[in-house]
């Protein structure tokens, strides 16, 4: 099925279609975005895309449908609200006058644009804490923002300037100002599949009486020399069992913390939301502790992660994604499944799957035995039960089901993939067992890596 899609002009304009912009602005051809096409109009006002699929989600509303932020001018602050359960979770000072915001698309951040004190406030979608804050260079009355995919750049107009300015999010700098006409009113991000980003980001400007699209300049790449193709980059899938390590003898935290040495990755991909890994580095690297909650909980990380960490030389690639609301969510939602009287014979039905698919793995071998976890074999025993839950219970949960959450992990897992394309690097992704067969369906789609075995490396291990 095509997906639908409506564009609403607001008081829209002419459909004069300029492939230059007009004589006196800026291209800005200096930076990372340049102006493309300008439509002139009678004020225009804004414009909105409407998606019937919703494969685009609000700005300021969490992947999951979690949580939704939403800037109080007056009261200088954001609420957070709690979709989930209709309620508000938070009221965060942010500073005066914020305006608009928007979420990166990793989702770690939410940035309000601060049209009384002529800044960028930066804040952590975990904690609801201020981490950072822009101002050299901004325009006057930031009054709007965008992050268009992949998330390196904020655009943010100046409503009193004229102007848009780009911000990068990794230097936490103006990099370029754009000058795209008298009052830019509102600033949206649209679909574009033949952007370098896949979107299009457009800039209504009322006394001017234009709407700018902004184009990203797509970025050179040097391919590899002729007849040479990219080399492959290697991954190493390790099923984890979490608390398991703590008692296990055959798949303990000493053979975890081995088995990582004689792997010696390049990027370790963790089963840690990206919006928690910047908190508990900082504790590590203050105290030698970490005390975030969702961190602390993995042995492997604790134990393994953070102490290898300087010994080896690799770097931490956060990717799970999982937010605590959806979780409790998920978790009050089967509590009531299972003792409602009317969905008795559906919650029969899941416990008789699970009860097949823990005779299965039983039957191949021990629970903590590293070689057994690591078949193709205990992945399609484990399927046994989540076939079953994902049918009974996804629908309900949405986002919280075991299908998309698992598919949400993998984009982020992806993205860092397809960062680090051709380096010839080795990647390691720790995750909870279950998850591994999902992912290895995945991997093995890809043409651009080569799946390293397991067994290999305990082979190793038991040789020494």
């Amino acid at each position: 099925m095509h997906r639908m899609r409506l564009i609403t002009l607001l008081a829209a304009p002419a459909v004069l279609i300029f492939p230059a912009p007009a004589a006196g602005q800026d291209t800005g051809t200096d930076g990372p975005f340049r102006i493309g096409n300008v439509v002139w109009g009678d004020s225009p006002d804004g414009i909105d895309f409407i998606f019937a699929d919703d494969t685009i989600p609000p700005r300021a509303v969490m992947w999951d449908g979690s949580y939704a932020f939403v800037p109080n001018r007056d009261a200088g602050t954001i609420t957070v609200l709690d979709l989930l359960n209709d309620e508000t979770d938070a009221t965060v000072e942010v500073c005066p006058g914020p305006l608009d915001g928007a979420l990166t698309p990793d989702q770690v951040t939410y940035i309000v644009a601060c049209g009384g004190s002529n800044e960028l406030v930066l804040v952590n979608t975990a904690s609801l804490a201020v981490t950072r804050r822009v101002s050299e260079g901004l325009g006057a009355r930031p009054a709007s923002i965008v992050v268009p995919t992949p998330g390196r750049y904020a655009l943010v107009y100046n409503a009193d300037g004229g102007t848009v300015s780009a911000v990068d999010l990794e230097a936490l700098a103006v990099v370029q100002t754009i000058d795209v006409g008298d009052q830019p009113l509102v600033l949206r991000l649209g679909p574009g599949t033949d952007r370098p980003d896949g979107q299009r980001v457009h800039v209504s400007n009322r006394v001017a009486g234009s709407f700018v699209e902004l184009v990203p300049v797509a970025e050179h790449v040097v391919p590899p020399p002729a007849g040479e193709a990219a080399p492959l980059n290697e991954v190493v899938v390790l099923g984890m069992i979490h608390g398991g390590h703590e008692t296990s003898e055959v798949f303990s935290l000493e053979v975890v913390r081995d088995l990582v040495r004689a792997i010696d990755p390049d990027y370790w991909l963790t089963e840690i939301p990206p919006n928690r890994w910047d908190r508990a580095w900082a504790e590590y690297q203050a105290r030698g502790t970490v005390e975030e909650p969702r961190v602390r909980r993995f042995p492997e990380y604790m134990e393994g992660l953070f102490p290898l960490s300087r010994e080896l030389d690799f770097e931490v690639v956060p990717t799970a994604g999982w937010t605590r609301p959806m979780s409790d969510f998920r978790a009050a939602y089967l509590d009531a499944y299972s003792k409602d009287p009317d969905r008795a014979a559906g919650w029969a039905e899941y416990q008789a799957a699970a009860r097949a698919s823990a005779e299965a793995l039983a039957a191949g071998g021990a629970a903590d035995d590293p070689r057994w976890i690591h078949t193709d074999a205990y992945d399609a025993a484990y399927d046994i039960r989540m076939r079953t839950y994902a049918r009974l219970f996804d629908r309900s949960l949405g986002p919280g089901g075991w299908v998309t959450i698992n598919r949400s992990h993998w984009a982020n897992i992806e993205r860092a993939l397809d960062r680090h394309r051709g380096e010839g690097a080795r990647f390691l992704l720790t995750y909870g067992a279950g998850h591994k067969g999902p992912f290895l369906r995945e991997l093995r789609q890809r043409d651009d890596i080569v799946l390293l075995d397991v067994g290999e490396f305990l082979d190793g291990l038991e040789g020494k």
